[in-house]
């Protein structure tokens, strides 16, 4: 429905209870740059209003990036989206009296699509999480993935997570967050032996699965939160192997060695020794940079 109010998200189709409630409040903020037309219509509607947007992620780059083997359905809605979401920016950015990026790459790539000075309008919110120092002595022998699973993105990033399990038995892997079980269970999927699951965990099991892990993985591809979880691996001071499209952002992490950007076929390779081999390059590089701080990333 979204869509045919040239809105690429879901939450177009809310339009008009929208610009209803905005009438209580004197600004409107707006998660994510795809809702640029809503902006644009505030604005139209509500001149005195003023709008926030906050900006995750820069859709116009990551959507170029999407090829998911999936359904003709699917595949026609990213391209409706790949039409929809550059104007849909371009309206966030121009009718908002303030955007927030995560990164200052993330603000650079969007000022290099604009024609006026973006800076002039935006700062810069990090990801801010407390380092968290692995035990002394203490190695982790699994690979680590953590997200909810009632989102699509982390239901898409499990079955990779599962291809490469089956693929890599010699290779211990842990998938923890809310609604696991069952997600499991309603897709009907079979887990691996060499796959731990814990579902809906407090937050003091989750920092010890964290705490426990050789090195976290991030195969999720597309969605929002994704630079949060590489934020929060970092801050637990755990390596990172990620789908490049999960990096954008984190260029520095990626040039010093302590993200790990592969390409999506990384994740459906046939090759068994590609990860064995980047596992035995991330232990190299542990030794290099074992008083190193990663969550300074």
């Amino acid at each position: 429905m979204g869509r045919f109010l040239l809105c690429p998200s879901y939450i177009g189709a809310y339009f008009l209870k929208i610009l209803s409630v905005s009438n209580k409040y004197d600004v409107i903020a707006f998660h994510s740059t795809r809702l640029g037309i809503l902006a644009k219509m505030i604005k139209l509607f509500k001149v005195n209003k003023k709008v926030i947007c906050h900006s995750d992620n820069v859709e116009s780059s990551l959507i170029k990036e999407i090829n998911i083997n999936t359904g003709i359905l699917k595949r026609i809605l990213i391209g409706v989206d790949s039409i929809l979401i550059p104007y849909s920016e371009s309206y966030a950015v121009k009718n908002c009296e303030m955007i927030t990026f995560i990164t200052e790459e993330d603000q650079k790539a969007i000022q290099n699509k604009m024609s006026f000075n973006v800076a002039d309008k935006s700062f810069i919110i990090p990801v801010l999480l407390n380092s968290s120092n692995l035990p002394s002595g203490q190695h982790g022998d699994y690979i680590f993935f953590s997200g909810s699973f009632d989102f699509y993105p982390n239901q898409h990033a499990l079955s990779r997570i599962i291809t490469l399990a089956e693929k890599n038995i010699n290779l211990k892997y842990c998938v923890s967050g809310r609604g696991l079980n069952k997600f499991i269970s309603e897709a009907k999927l079979t887990i691996p032996e060499n796959l731990s699951i814990f579902s809906d965990v407090t937050s003091t099991k989750m920092a010890e699965l964290y705490q426990n892990a050789l090195l976290y993985l991030c195969p999720v591809k597309f969605g929002s939160g994704m630079k949060t979880k590489i934020a929060e691996a970092l801050s637990h001071n755990l390596f990172v192997i990620a789908d490049k499209d999960s990096t954008y952002g984190y260029n520095d992490a990626v040039k010093k060695n302590v993200v790990y950007s592969v390409d999506s076929n990384f994740f459906e390779s046939n090759d068994t020794e590609k990860l064995e081999d980047l596992i035995k390059v991330i232990n190299t590089t542990k030794k290099n940079q074992a008083k190193k701080t990663l969550s300074s990333f």
